[in-house]
């Protein structure tokens, strides 16, 4: 069975930054966008691809099926992902029901990363970002969402190993970030 990483951050925290130096240095690692459930039934509806509908989409799916429907959604095709590599990373583990069903159904071959970075660096990053950038006042709006909609306090809570992603400066001739996932990633594979 597969190593399986569940990654969980609030926005602009740089899940995809820290998964794309992951599979630099394991390349055989598959990644899941746990987010591609709610877009694959968006898009199942005929809806328009926006932020808006897919907040709908996902908040409308949480309320008839339980806080880890996206991730329950989801689970057959990372299920088959897990058959079929050595390494699944599931990017965006929301809450802690979705964290309770990985461990649920994957055991101790699930971990999970949480990436901690300071808002206002976060609140920066989603002003740059190239798609769907945020102002201050949507990234503070996004926040209060995630925690309060999506419980995404409850799964940064519940991480096996957790690293900071704020800036990154070389100490020793080490990039400090590298450093931070050189660690997590011999705990990763010890367990």
């Amino acid at each position: 069975m597969a190593s399986i990483l569940g990654v969980a951050a609030m926005p602009g925290a740089g899940k995809g930054f820290v998964i794309d130096l992951i599979l630099k240095r394991h390349p055989e690692g598959k990644v899941y966008y746990l987010g591609g459930a709610v877009l694959e039934e968006r898009d199942r509806r005929g809806l328009p691809q926006t932020q808006e509908t897919e907040r709908a989409v996902r908040d409308e799916m949480r309320s008839r099926f339980g806080p880890a429907a996206v991730a329950q959604c989801a689970l057959p095709k990372i299920e088959e992902l897990v058959r079929e590599n050595t390494l699944v990373i599931i990017d965006g583990v929301r809450n802690r029901d979705e964290v309770f069903l990985f461990r649920e159904t994957f055991g101790e071959k699930f971990k999970l990363l949480a990436i901690h970075t300071d808002t206002d660096v976060r609140h920066e990053r989603l002003s740059r970002r190239p798609v769907r950038p945020l102002t201050t006042a949507e990234a503070v709006m996004r926040d209060h969402a995630e925690i309060g909609n999506n419980d995404q306090g409850g799964s940064i809570a519940l991480a096996n190993y957790h690293i900071v992603n704020h800036f990154d400066f070389v100490l020793y001739g080490r990039s400090f970030l590298d450093w931070q996932l050189q660690e997590m990633w011999k705990k990763f594979l010890a367990a």
